[in-house]
């Protein structure tokens, strides 16, 4: 008897123990792995193409489009649009968010060919913020800062030394809008 317990408890802890090894062992495809920070000339881009979406964003629709250079054509089948920010760095998967009466609500997109760090956000908006901090330590987190009247905010991956995964750019009055919503 004393053997049939041993043996149900060992069982018991392999079947307890088994899922986290295969956890620890297996990568998680959902959290990025960091790659090379982005340049000095791509950070500086970045910030020059943050900067020239925000202020398009509070002008409008229009100004959006001509600043995304989206307004050259149709998007190209399958609907993803890539913008060369720098070099390396590039926005992938741009996406227009209008409401139905066709006014800008954002204008979001991925960063692709180099990290952008919260210490190198923090470098040039000092006054950046925490907007969502996760509960689930896998989860992106969000930061962000006005420019003139819009706001930007950086999709940082989880883990540490976090790098920017997208950009999002909408007006403060719309960011105000979507929080009173919630």
């Amino acid at each position: 008897m004393k053997t049939s317990i041993l043996t149900a408890l060992a069982a018991l802890s392999i079947l307890h123990v088994a899922p986290l090894h295969v956890r620890a062992e297996g990568a998680d495809p959902s959290i990025p792995k960091a790659s090379e920070p982005a340049s000095r000339e791509d950070q500086k881009a970045l910030w020059k193409k943050v900067e020239q979406l925000a202020f398009a964003t509070v002008a409008g629709t229009d100004s959006v489009k001509r600043a995304a250079a989206m307004d050259r054509g149709r998007l190209p089948d399958g609907g993803a649009y890539d913008l060369a920010i720098g070099d390396r760095l590039t926005g992938t998967n741009v996406a227009l968010q209008l409401d139905p009466v066709g006014k800008l609500e954002a204008l979001s997109f991925d960063l692709r060919g180099g990290c952008v760090s919260t210490r190198t956000l923090l470098s040039q908006y000092p006054d950046l913020l925490v907007l969502q901090v996760p509960y689930d330590p896998r989860a992106n987190s969000l930061v962000g800062t006005t420019i003139g009247g819009a706001l930007v905010t950086f999709r940082m991956a989880p883990g540490p030394g976090p790098c920017a995964l997208g950009v999002t750019v909408q007006t403060v009055e719309m960011a105000k809008a979507h929080l009173l919503l919630r």
